[in-house]
């Protein structure tokens, strides 16, 4: 379930590792926290000191330990990564701290909902009925603005700054396309929800959820708002891309491209499709054959070290 260009170098006992990812060309990409629940992955750093230094960093803000702000600390840790942290603090309510702290179906029974109609509140409780917004500000002892507020500009600000230096990750499109919306700038929303739509969804960290809080998602945020909004002019392949969501046929699109790509020669293209196969949607099935498929693209492709851990991969499997 790991992602195919990783080598695991620290667990937490619980599961989940930090992993060494590598370049095409052998060299180190980044540190990264791999889930095994979900097979979700999150940047850490670009070294084991930043990853570490974040890893100290959460701890110390989740425990309430010494000082979490500590200039030294933070001057090591990885800007994406610090951005991603303060993306997170921004959006999330009081409501959704009072749900960890009380337990969210207890709350919600305490008001009379259910579980899945409080969830949605917590990503977006400007739907909440009067009523139930009072009732719950009264169960947490705190006000009721207080308890929805989120800082919306904080956190396109910080997602802007990593769509900068990192295109590759979901969840700052998720990041910015929602605050666009909630700040009414919907055509920049769609915008940014269209260049984010074929990033893997196994990189949408705490994004993930958003799509899950309602029956009609698709598993990938940026999906349901684009057809939520309704826009039908999208790039073709953006269109086909949809389209493979909702008939459920993510991983034939991918292994579509990847084919075309492996005709016209670019190997490169064809690797990375195929990664998109295995790990933008993560199930097991077939994944061998995905590895193996990959590992010969490496090969093609000049990408020795790449290929051998591939093989690493593939080894455990069989």
């Amino acid at each position: 379930m790991m992602l195919p260009d990783t080598m695991p170098l620290l667990a937490n006992g619980m599961g989940d590792y930090l992993c060494a990812r590598f370049t095409n060309n052998g060299t180190l990409s980044e540190i990264i926290e791999w889930c095994h629940e979900g097979a979700g992955w999150r940047h850490y750093g670009y070294s084991i000191d930043q990853a570490i230094a974040f890893d100290q960093m959460e701890y110390r803000q989740s425990n309430d330990i010494g000082d979490p702000e500590d200039s030294q600390l933070l001057a090591r840790v990885s800007r994406v990564a610090m951005s991603e942290a303060a993306c997170k603090r921004a959006v999330r309510t009081q409501l959704e701290i009072g749900c960890r702290r009380v337990g969210g179906r207890k709350l919600a029974a305490l008001v009379g909902v259910s579980w899945n109609e409080l969830s949605v509140w917590l990503r977006d409780p400007s739907g909440m009925p009067a009523p139930k917004c009072e009732q719950l500000a009264s169960a947490l002892g705190i006000d009721q603005r207080e308890m929805m507020r989120q800082d919306w500009e904080a956190a396109l600000s910080h997602s802007q700054s990593v769509l900068k230096v990192r295109a590759d990750l979901a969840w700052p499109y998720a990041v910015a396309g929602q605050a666009f919306e909630r700040l009414g700038c919907p055509e920049d929303a769609v915008k940014m929800y269209e260049a984010g739509v074929k990033k893997l969804g196994s990189s949408s960290s705490f994004t993930a959820h958003w799509s899950s809080v309602s029956d009609s998602g698709t598993g990938k945020f940026a999906v349901d708002r684009l057809l939520a909004l309704a826009k039908d002019d999208f790039e073709l392949t953006v269109k086909e891309y949809l389209k493979a969501i909702v008939e459920k046929k993510v991983r034939n699109f991918w292994f579509t491209c990847a084919d075309t790509a492996t005709k016209e020669g670019d190997h490169n293209a064809a690797y990375e499709y195929l990664c998109a196969a295995g790990w933008d949607f993560y199930y097991s099935n077939d994944i061998l054959e995905i590895l193996q498929a990959m590992k010969a693209s490496a090969k093609l492709a000049g990408f020795p070290t790449l290929e051998a851990i591939l093989e690493l991969h593939i080894g455990s499997l069989v």
